[in-house]
């Protein structure tokens, strides 16, 4: 069977221009609806694809997969932390960026070449010790192949839109200087218009709806708020790994909110020279209760039971 062709075709929307005048958005981060994924990715990412499907991945190798600001640096330290002996200790003198990478940064930023992309993940992820911790935003089907085929682990965070669209929202006026309003910024994100890896529907579902794999952990960002504990203990088990009551307090307790937002390790924006900022702000849960409108509220439901409609899955907006 003939390989389907991957195109990226530029986004024209009035609303996203507005988005556009109002941040200091690079000419490499404008978006591209990216067929036939149905979604919002660079347009390097076609000439990227086969290279992406065909990188090495060994049975050992762990992806910690969220959408965009789901509480990945969270997960990411946990199950790095978990992964190694004396993790905790380990940690404090490794930057978290260096020992959990982003597997397809290149492919979101300015590349000058594909050598150069391939360059990253080659002898960067490749020069990674074993085992293999890897962060990705990208939905199920543009993983690499070999995650399916060797049985490669995926622990999948997913949080309820409306934190998420908040926690992107003041992302945004971190990272690209935003300066319009929240009702702007919610349009965009509704419409599925940017950030990167919208809708955000399609690639939450994109797991869920695969949540029976063995391979494949599906978690919740409210129930790690909830009892982390109880969920430490589940990814524990999930990736066969021992702890004991004291190991997973002690856990816990480094990867506290408090303790993270300190961690010079983890709250730190690498790799992005034009910007300055730090990656942790509140991550409450409900926090939308404070800044959302009524008619933003009535929108977030709409979208919501179109979203849901034939699902299972259900969201926490408060604990």
């Amino acid at each position: 069977m003939a390989e389907q062709e991957i195109t990226a075709t530029e986004i024209k929307d009035e609303t996203l221009e507005e988005y556009y005048e109002q941040s200091i958005v690079p000419p490499f981060h404008r978006c591209y609806h990216i067929k036939p994924f149905n979604v919002v990715f660079s347009k390097n990412y076609p000439r990227h694809h086969q290279f992406i499907q065909d990188f090495e991945v060994f049975k050992d190798d762990v992806f910690v997969s969220t959408f965009p600001k789901s509480g990945t640096r969270w997960l990411q330290e946990l199950i790095w932390c978990m992964r190694h002996k004396n993790g905790i200790e380990k940690a404090k003198s490794k930057d978290l960026d260096e020992r959990v990478p982003h597997f397809e940064l290149p492919f979101v930023m300015d590349s000058k070449s594909i050598e150069e992309d391939k360059s990253y993940l080659l002898n960067g992820i490749n020069n990674l010790s074993r085992p293999r911790t890897l962060k990705t935003h990208l939905p199920f089907p543009m993983l690499p192949k070999g995650v399916q085929e060797k049985g490669a682990k995926i622990v999948y965070c997913y949080r309820n839109p409306r934190d998420t669209m908040l926690s992107l929202f003041n992302f945004m006026k971190l990272i690209q200087n935003y300066t319009g309003t929240m009702e702007l910024y919610s349009d965009v994100f509704l419409k599925g218009l940017t950030p990167y890896y919208l809708p955000y529907f399609s690639q939450v579902l994109g797991y869920w709806n695969r949540r029976s794999q063995e391979n494949l952990l599906v978690l919740c960002y409210e129930e790690m708020q909830k009892d982390l504990p109880s969920v430490v203990r589940k990814i524990a088990s999930f990736l066969d790994i021992e702890m004991t009551d004291e190991e997973v307090l002690k856990l816990c307790h480094h990867t506290s909110f408090d303790q993270m937002k300190k961690n010079p390790h983890v709250n730190v924006l690498k790799g992005l020279k034009m910007y300055d900022g730090q990656y942790l702000n509140k991550g409450k849960v409900g926090q939308w209760k404070d800044h959302f409108s009524e008619e933003l509220i009535q929108k977030f439901e709409l979208f919501e039971r179109e979203g849901l409609k034939g699902t299972d899955l259900e969201f926490v907006f408060e604990l």
